[in-house]
């Protein structure tokens, strides 16, 4: 939703500043509700889980996957090797549920530097073009990698974010005029 919700601000020209109002507002009432939920009507409180706060228990891996972070902060355990450390603190976690974590984990700050690099380069380019496609690709993998990992790891959603990638530079390329040079 946040990902086409930035696509249509791009792609509004006027009234951007009324749906960014607008956008805001819903997203810290949701905000407001989430965090009252003490207060909130009866009928209202059985849509809300019980491990709202921790996430799905996610808060409590992550500190775990801090851990094991900073006994290898350089290089990590290994890209793909965040299954055989976190498994045996946590029987579901086949990964630590968040890219970023997931990539210091597994390849530690020389990937995290990298996946830095490759996001402000992604957002820079969004920026000087302002392709609606890459916007909503990008937004949408690193909000859905807050919670599980996309980003660096093959799958669907990083397939997607470099083909959108890809297609935007095949179009610059075609624009920009040949130079011969004599």
């Amino acid at each position: 939703a946040a990902a086409m919700m930035a696509i249509s601000i791009l792609k509004l020209r006027r009234n951007s500043v009324r749906a960014i109002a607008v956008m805001l507002s819903g997203s810290l009432i949701l905000a407001g509700l989430l965090i009252f939920q003490e207060w909130l009507p009866a009928i209202v409180r059985p849509f809300v889980s019980d491990d709202l706060y921790t996430l799905n228990s996610r808060t409590d891996l992550w500190a775990q996957t801090l851990s094991y972070i900073a006994a290898q902060p350089i290089l990590g355990t290994g890209y793909f090797a965040s299954r055989y450390v976190l498994i045996k603190d946590f029987s579901w976690a086949g990964h630590a549920h968040n890219s970023f974590l997931e990539v210091l984990l597994t390849t530690g700050l020389v990937g995290l530097a990298l996946l830095a690099a490759f996001l402000i380069l992604t957002f820079k380019e969004i920026l000087t073009t302002r392709n609606a496609w890459l916007l909503g690709v990008t937004l949408y993998c690193v909000i859905q990698g807050m919670l599980n990992p996309v980003l660096f790891n093959p799958g669907l959603a990083m397939f997607a974010l470099a083909v959108a990638l890809l297609y935007r530079e095949i179009k610059k390329s075609s624009a920009s005029p040949a130079t011969v040079s004599s």
